[in-house]
């Protein structure tokens, strides 16, 4: 009798491989064995040898303790891919593998670290698919209002969101068509952002998108049908949110609606030129004529990719998985080893996922020393729209 591989779960092993954005033929020829073979692992109707298993670890960057862990017990929503409509049924599994993965740190980071509380605003909408766009740009200005925000812009957006409970991670990805996506699991509202993208107003865009998403569409059970409507909603809610209409129009009519102005206004708003086009006729700045022929100038001088101040505006990056890492480890409550361990995940993956360095796990010099302090000398601006990200505290040390 052939010996297997005790407590294998084949459900891991096709996160593992989807994680990967592997097919079964593939994994089946580069540890060489049958796709058949590889089928009845992950349907438990059998388990690889010993030998076979370790190829398989090596293979997928996985420890062995990966394959052998238990099923999860996560709830949540439909996920909302941007761009759902264009990208593969593989790029929608690694993109799902990827996120239980995030869900996995979470939950072992929750052990040790009081996560910050959701505090998102409650939207009541008897029916999603039947929003208008006047009360799209209600629930935008409500959310802003909830926050604090005024009618100013956001400095730091994904600041402000984390601030507000929601978990962020950016990662790279080879696909093209798929941009930003956005989950609700066990109550809390996780965005992913893509760094295929190396525009940041065009990354702080996809993030407000998701956020739209998250208030008007988490009651949904998407379908192929409904894409296409409630990505259009999720545009008008971020336009909405981050050009709120009194202080854009104030700011537009200054100067006239014109390529010239949008530019002086994107460093203020840190908004494309394209998005502030769109909403300028959207709240009637501009005609569609008007629209049309801005952006047959964006083409010819070939802004429609790459626009003026692209590669000045700073991308913003979430830091609150990499803060709450290095906390654990730097107060020796966690070693790396330890963490890596417990959570069943490879250097890579965790890395990437958390935006820690590359090396952390195997530079000895990575430990801080000394971590920043406020000047107590200076005041502190209690301006929430600042986006200045909130403390991270230990469960069994908490004051306040």
């Amino acid at each position: 009798m052939k010996m297997g591989t005790p407590g294998f779960s084949g459900k891991r092993l096709e996160e593992a491989r989807l994680g990967k954005s592997m097919t079964l033929t593939t994994l089946a020829e580069l540890i060489d064995v049958s796709k058949t073979t590889i089928s009845k692992y992950e349907k438990n109707l059998s388990s690889p040898r010993p030998e076979i298993m370790e190829r398989i670890s090596d293979l997928l960057d996985k420890p062995l303790s990966y394959f052998t862990t238990q099923e999860r017990n996560y709830t949540g929503s439909s996920v909302f891919f941007r761009s759902l409509s264009s990208s593969t049924k593989m790029d929608r599994q690694m993109a799902n593998t990827k996120l239980l993965w995030i869900l996995d740190i979470i939950q072992y980071l929750e052990s040790f670290i009081e996560l910050p509380k959701v505090d998102f605003p409650s939207i009541n909408i008897e029916n999603p698919l039947s929003i208008s766009d006047d009360k799209i740009e209600e629930i935008a200005k409500a959310c802003r209002k909830y926050w604090g925000l005024e009618d100013d812009p956001v400095i730091h957006l994904v600041n402000a969101l984390q601030n507000k409970g929601c978990i962020i991670s950016r990662w790279e990805t080879d696909s093209k068509a798929l941009d930003a996506f956005s989950w609700v699991v066990n109550d809390r509202p996780i965005i992913i952002l893509t760094s295929n993208k190396e525009s940041a107003v065009r990354s702080r865009f996809d993030a407000a998108h998701e956020l739209g998403h998250l208030l008007l569409h988490k009651k949904i059970n998407i379908t192929p049908s409904q894409l296409k409507l409630i990505e259009t909603q999720a545009d008008r809610f971020a336009a909405a949110f981050l050009l709120p209409e009194r202080q854009f129009i104030k700011d537009v009519s200054k100067h006239g609606a014109k390529i010239d102005t949008f530019w002086m206004l994107k460093d203020k708003w840190k908004v494309s030129i394209a998005a502030m086009i769109m909403r300028s006729q959207q709240i009637g700045l501009i005609n569609e004529s008007q629209k049309r022929n801005l952006f047959i100038y964006l083409s010819k001088k070939g802004w429609r990719k790459k626009e003026p101040l692209d590669d000045r505006i700073e991308i913003e990056k979430p830091t609150y998985l990499e803060d709450a890492i290095r906390i654990l480890v730097e107060n020796d409550i966690q070693s790396k080893d330890s963490f890596k361990n417990n959570t069943r995940l490879s250097e890579k993956d965790i890395t990437k996922l958390t935006g820690l360095p590359e090396f952390f796990f195997s530079d000895s010099s990575s430990k801080i020393k000394i971590l920043p302090k406020f000047n107590k000398k200076q005041p502190i601006s209690k301006n929430k729209k600042e986006g200045k990200i909130i403390p991270i505290r230990r469960k069994n040390d908490l004051s306040g």
